[in-house]
């Protein structure tokens, strides 16, 4: 069993985005070139995808500005959106926050400015963010700069002031917000995180011809299934999230095998058995 470098969408030949791309190519085939195995050997290979994809932040650990690429034809999202939308079960359009009752008071947005650390000040308006006007912020970008201010004091779930939201558990206060951002393990900056590029996608299935999809960071879909281990069978998964798994699986011809739902080993909801057996003759 062979697990292959990360990164297919940024392999060095068929990404499309040199030179914001890996050092080498990254492929199934590839990988058992290096591994000095003949592709007649080759059962089976599992694609791990996400639903929404990451890329490293436009900012180094020193703090300076750089362009590090984009995801394709794919909408650059923030966590705000996709923390939001994933209480729900939704999935984060543009335009989703404006939905909710809002307060966006001057006072308000002075005090998160102030208590809000300079990178990420840089991360929400980019290189010119001391020319950033109050009259000028959006919902949307104040509520990036809210979730980054209580990051900042190890907060992972915190109370918004800004807008309204239903309650989706009785066990936290109102208006709670559970943030599912990640970070660069070396750098520890934060990814910046993109909508689903169905083609690229679809161009990363050619390259690799894998046999199923695990669709790891499911939890960023439905933040209910955080956590959760069992098999595919035993769920029932509303509308949204059965459209959605049709989808991809029509888009790309490929099967999803299981979800993804947590860092933790045994963290997935198993749909179909994810090692062959090897017919012995």
């Amino acid at each position: 069993m062979l697990e292959g470098s990360q990164g297919c969408d940024l392999d060095l030949n068929h990404s499309g985005d040199y030179p914001y791309v890996t050092s080498r190519n990254v492929s199934t085939t590839q990988l058992l070139a290096d591994s000095g195995i003949s592709s007649e050997r080759l059962l089976q290979t599992i694609m791990v995808i996400r639903p929404f994809p990451i890329r490293i932040s436009n900012i180094t650990k020193s703090d300076e500005y750089i362009y590090s690429g984009n995801y394709g034809d794919g909408e650059e999202l923030t966590w705000t959106q996709i923390n939001i939308a994933a209480m729900y079960g939704s999935y984060p359009h543009r335009g989703y926050v404006e939905c909710f009752p809002h307060h966006l008071k001057r006072k308000r947005l002075k005090k998160i400015i102030t208590h809000c650390p300079e990178v990420g000040l840089k991360q929400v308006f980019g290189e010119n963010y001391r020319s950033k006007s109050l009259d000028t912020i959006t919902l949307l970008e104040a509520l990036e700069l809210e979730r980054l201010m209580y990051k900042s004091r190890g907060l992972p779930e915190y109370e918004t002031k800004l807008i309204e939201i239903p309650m989706v558990d009785s066990d936290f206060p109102p208006n709670t917000i559970f943030d599912q951002s990640e970070q660069t393990t070396v750098t520890k900056m934060e990814r910046r995180v993109f909508d689903l590029d169905i083609k690229k996608l679809k161009t990363n299935c050619q390259i690799n011809t894998p046999s199923s999809l695990y669709l790891n960071f499911f939890q960023h879909l439905d933040l209910d299934y955080k956590g959760e281990k069992g098999n595919f069978e035993d769920y029932y998964f509303h509308k949204y999230l059965r459209e959605y798994f049709s989808w991809l699986e029509s888009e790309t011809n490929v099967e999803i095998s299981a979800l993804g739902t947590g860092p933790k080993n045994g963290d997935r909801i198993l749909k179909k058995t994810l090692v062959k057996m090897i017919q012995k003759g």
